[in-house]
């Protein structure tokens, strides 16, 4: 009996990925299904600097600060785990969870925060991967690890809930601001939340904003700017600039669109133009 020769084709990523794609917009794939197989496909790809808050986004206490103060920090901010640093944020010394505020005596609420308090936090660059990332916080048990920069500084903070966003997308919980509404500021400004659909941007002000690998108009600015936004970024399409208003962590919270000035109907034809966006930022 003659052998037969097994058939074992190979895939690269972008091709699995462009397969996934092309599967959802035939319906076959639901949007959760294709969130968690489009994650997991470039997951191993990122690194730390890729998911991680940076610097300037985030919420630290230094070791002077006192129990009542980190009370007040946490119903401001809903967080519950903050970076404490010494003479500056290049010097983080571990971090603060906030249930350790029940084990503090009232009595030395107004003191500054005992050191024993302070945990230590799982330490990597920015070139980590996340696979090898999520085993090193899963085994060391540390949900929460300081991203340093080639020089040691302080590059930013990633957590579980980072990196398993990646895969399954935003997880939002008790403490994150609600969505956004559409807001009309007159005939040619609105507020629009990023998480709004393409199509719900058209029904709502009339954008029409060409069809892609994206639902919503934060999927978009991503797809026009190849990064993830930043506060103030620009995207101009047939006549609309829409303009990233604010942010969470590396999420797009709200936008200002504008409209060109002049006849809607005039404004609608050109938004049908393909490949017709610039951007800024």
């Amino acid at each position: 009996v003659e052998p037969v020769d097994e058939i074992n084709p190979s895939h690269s990523a972008q091709e699995l990925g462009a397969m996934i794609a092309e599967s959802a917009r035939e319906g076959l794939l639901e949007t959760f299904e294709h969130k968690l197989l489009s994650g997991a496909i470039g997951f191993g790809d990122l690194d730390a600097a890729a998911v991680m808050i940076p610097r300037t986004e985030l919420t630290s206490i230094p070791s002077t600060a006192t129990p009542e103060a980190i009370e007040r920090l946490v119903l401001e901010t809903g967080h519950s785990r903050f970076p404490v640093y010494g003479e500056s944020l290049d010097q983080v010394l571990g971090f603060f969870h906030s249930k350790d505020l029940l084990k503090i005596p009232p009595e030395n609420r107004t003191l500054p925060l005992p050191r024993h308090f302070v945990r230590q936090m799982l330490i990597v660059p920015e070139s980590r991967k996340l696979h090898p990332l999520l085993f090193d916080m899963r085994r060391q048990r540390r949900h929460f690890a300081l991203v340093i920069d080639e020089h040691g500084g302080t590059a930013g903070v990633v957590t579980i809930e980072d990196l398993i966003e990646e895969l399954v997308g935003e997880i939002r919980d008790e403490h994150d601001d609600d969505e956004f509404d559409v807001e009309k500021l007159d005939d040619r400004r609105w507020l629009v939340p990023g998480s709004l659909r393409i199509h719900e941007a058209t029904e709502a002000i009339g954008m029409e904003l060409p069809e892609g690998d994206y639902e919503t108009v934060a999927g978009f600015l991503m797809d026009r700017l190849q990064r993830i936004p930043k506060q103030t970024d620009e995207v101009v399409h047939a006549g609309w600039t829409i303009t990233v208003r604010s942010m969470h962590h590396r999420r797009v919270m709200q936008v200002l669109v504008e409209g060109e000035p002049g006849d809607r109907d005039s404004t609608e034809s050109r938004a049908a133009t393909p490949d017709s966006s610039t951007a800024r930022s």
